[in-house]
């Protein structure tokens, strides 16, 4: 692997700095209350976190601000928690304005109207991507925690809009020398779930600015707080 590509590859700049434990400025240390965490290093594009973690200690549901990244468990075993959103498919009315549209906590794809004027659009926690204008009028769908894709208007006016599936955690468990990359829109929670202590390496790409805690419910995610570096971490 060049230079380049570990540079850019946020799961192999975590895997280089893992295999090098007696280059870190500090040794890991182990906090009774919550997990502990040392920036061990910033660049222009990203930076390196080493985090321990003691049995029962976890993160809230949260994301990174829009950064991308990875993390990888050096020692131990780390359980990654992800949301599964519910669906909403194939909803086709007709032609028109496109106003209100809000997702909270869900990935709205492939959004077609077919000739008109999308205004108010809203996204949080989620991800809207080719979203496409034609005709029609679609006024106050909203969608929580689930996802929208076919969507095709040509007439008609459809209000409030929910998934037909209840949003869920999904678990995976993580062992040393195990990672996982993530994208800029990712919603995880990592806990502890062992009776053994717990090292990880984790890369943010550009370096964390601000982190967004949510709860999840049975309507889907809701915002707890938004935190900031330099004032909550």
């Amino acid at each position: 692997m060049t230079a380049v590509d570990v540079r850019l590859d946020h799961l192999a700049i975590a895997a280089r700095y893992a295999a090098a434990p007696g280059q870190w400025p500090v040794a890991p240390r182990f906090n009774p209350v919550d997990r502990w965490y040392h920036r061990l290093t910033v660049a222009e594009d990203h930076e390196v976190w080493l985090l321990t973690w003691l049995p029962g200690q976890g993160t809230d549901l949260h994301d990174h601000g829009g950064s991308s990244g990875a993390f990888l468990v050096v020692a131990g075993t780390l359980t990654e928690e992800t949301v599964a959103p519910g669906k909403l498919t194939g909803d086709t009315i007709g032609g028109g304005t496109l106003t209100g549209k809000t997702v909270t906590g869900g990935t709205l794809t492939a959004d077609t109207i077919g000739g008109g004027t999308l205004t108010g659009k809203t996204v949080t926690g989620g991800t809207l991507t080719a979203d496409t204008i034609g005709a029609g009028t679609l006024t106050a769908d909203t969608l929580t925690a689930a996802t929208l894709t076919g969507k095709t208007v040509t007439a008609g006016t459809p209000t409030r809009q929910t998934g037909d599936e209840r949003p869920r955690a999904v678990a995976r468990e993580l062992s040393a020398g195990d990672g996982r990359r993530f994208g800029p829109r990712h919603i995880h929670r990592v806990t502890n779930r062992s009776t053994r202590p717990a090292i990880s390496i984790h890369v943010y790409g550009p370096a964390l600015t601000t982190m967004t805690r949510y709860r999840l419910t049975a309507a889907g995610l809701e915002i707890r707080t938004v935190e900031a570096a330099g004032a909550q971490w």
